[in-house]
């Protein structure tokens, strides 16, 4: 499908959107009868919660957002938290201003996979016509998706939960999976598989994956889900993270979460990450890394072409490392997919795999290459015409490709694999 036609719904959603009423009401978050945003208490005036055509602040305490919002003129937030209840939360504004410390996150997922198959219980879902992220301010959903091995209800060796899920171990767990397959553990804990691969790279709409726990240990939880809908500018200088959680000495780590970005253009020079959890040995025993998570990055490519100065966005889906592991330890890469190559080389790609439609060859003079696990898709061909450095923790991944370097191909401290 061209990019054009994905986008033409936004142009829908907005004619519908900013039909709303214009009456224009400031309204100033006080939290004095809680945290419900729709408790009008909450607000001052205290006539009613936010309605259609109101300017919302939040300047300070947490609120709980369990519905779609009113159509809101503006939405300010710093110094605060809103909390994205459940999968109906939504906030829907004209204009989206996430100031220093700002936050918008969302509760955990906690899906069982009952007779529907595994749900989305949690997600932070924002529509606007422009929103802008600024530094030190957040959009959070690290740890927010499916959770690790429930000890408590499942008992010795607990698997995790997500379609990605590892099964739990004595002595460590496999790590789970989501953009790509979850690292084993060690040979001491049984070499057990990680999570396998699930989800969509162009439209990612499913949180990260639980490891498996170890004995009467719970396991860790995967990255949560952001979907961002931007009729027009996107400007992002602060984060929008979704990682899987961390393991300590033996634990596996969970799979990076969802991230899906639509946008007229996007800006800024931020970060986008949705990175599985590591993992650390134990002795010779330990648990293997979360796999990276999805990133998809969908905007109109002739709008984007014209974005001055470009974006440099940190983007990153690397499967997790940790203390002394190595392939097949790591957690795979999960998946950055981008509409074309205007955004991509300009910003720096940290881990992943690289999905672009009709991206199969790319020509540079250099490339350096100091973090995290860049992959490159099954046949393509890349050629450096100068230097390629590969150095400190990163890792060069191709799979059936070409690569070809004209000049000195320097490793440092780091891996290719092929």
């Amino acid at each position: 499908m061209k990019v054009e036609a994905r986008l033409k719904w936004l142009s829908i959603f907005a004619a519908l959107v900013w039909t709303c009423s214009a009456r224009a009401t400031v309204r100033t978050w006080t939290g004095i009868a809680g945290q419900d945003w729709f408790n009008a208490a909450n607000w001052s005036p205290s006539d009613s919660c936010p309605s259609n055509g109101d300017s919302v602040m939040i300047c300070a305490g947490t609120a709980l957002l369990s519905n779609a919002s009113a159509c809101l003129d503006s939405f300010t937030i710093t110094n605060a938290t809103v909390v994205f209840s459940n999968a109906s939360a939504m906030l829907v504004s004209r204009e989206i201003f996430v100031l220093a410390g700002g936050v918008l996150t969302h509760t955990a997922n906690s899906d069982t996979n009952g007779a529907d198959g595994w749900q989305v219980d949690g997600q932070i879902s924002v529509e606007a016509t422009n929103m802008f992220v600024t530094a030190v301010g957040a959009l959070r959903a690290d740890g927010r998706g499916y959770r690790g091995g429930w000890y408590s209800v499942t008992g010795y060796n607990p698997p995790g939960y997500g379609p990605g899920a590892s099964a739990g171990g004595t002595y460590g767990a496999g790590g789970a999976g989501h953009g790509g397959a979850g690292g084993r553990s060690s040979s001491e804990s049984g070499n057990l598989a990680g999570g396998a691969a699930y989800g969509s790279p162009s439209d990612p709409d499913l949180p990260g994956s639980g490891a498996g726990g170890f004995q009467i240990y719970d396991g860790r939880r995967g990255g949560g889900l952001i979907r961002i809908v931007v009729n027009d500018r996107l400007i992002i200088d602060g984060s929008v993270s979704a990682n899987g959680e961390d393991g300590g000495s033996w634990y596996a780590g969970g799979s990076g979460g969802g991230i899906s970005i639509r946008c007229r253009t996007i800006e800024g020079s931020g970060s986008i990450q949705a990175n599985g959890g590591t993992a650390s040995v134990g002795g010779s025993r330990g648990g293997g890394s979360g796999a990276g998570g999805r990133i998809s990055i969908v905007y109109d490519t002739a709008a984007q072409a014209m974005v001055s100065p470009p974006p440099a966005l940190v983007l990153e889906a690397n499967g997790g490392t940790g203390t002394g592991l190595v392939p097949p330890y790591r957690g795979q890469p999960g998946t950055l997919w981008l509409s074309d190559t205007n955004f991509f080389p300009l910003s720096p790609v940290r881990g992943g795999q690289i999905l672009i439609p009709g991206f199969t060859r790319w020509t540079v003079p250099a490339l350096t290459l100091t973090a995290g696990q860049t992959f490159f898709p099954e046949g393509f061909d890349l050629t450096v015409t100068g230097n390629l450095n590969v150095s400190d923790t990163a890792g060069f991944l191709v799979t059936n490709s070409r690569l070809r370097v004209g000049g000195d191909l320097v490793i440092s401290g780091s891996l290719i694999s092929a």
